[in-house]
């Protein structure tokens, strides 16, 4: 992912492949994650949230009913969104979920962005 958006980066954008290159150095020494995730992984949530609200045109949404598992067990704390054709109202409220990307033009933006 670097690589590619190395290739975006002009020398006047060098700002946002450092900045990039810093989190991915230092997510490569990352032990594994309490949420499950692989040693050495980045999460970009935080991006993406940014990106998806300043630039819905490049992400795909879809809603459906979801609540959040309280309680004890291995789901505790996880969202469940019920994806039935007819939902229980008691599935919980309507939630627009990410379920997409055109990722090329997320990371042009992102690009574009930190550049400036």
């Amino acid at each position: 992912d670097l690589e590619r958006i190395e290739r975006l980066a002009s020398p006047r954008r060098e700002r946002p492949v450092r900045l990039l290159r810093k989190l991915f150095d230092a997510a490569a020494e990352r032990p594994a994650a309490g949420d499950g995730g692989p040693a050495g992984t980045l999460p970009l949530r935080g991006l993406a949230a940014v990106l998806a609200a300043t630039a819905p045109e490049l992400f795909a949404f879809r809603e459906w009913r979801a609540s959040v598992v309280a309680g004890d067990g291995p789901a505790a704390g996880m969202v469940i969104a019920d994806r039935r054709a007819d939902p229980s109202p008691g599935s919980g409220p309507y939630v627009r979920f990410c379920v997409d990307v055109e990722a090329e033009r997320a990371i042009e933006r992102f690009v574009r962005v930190m550049a400036d």
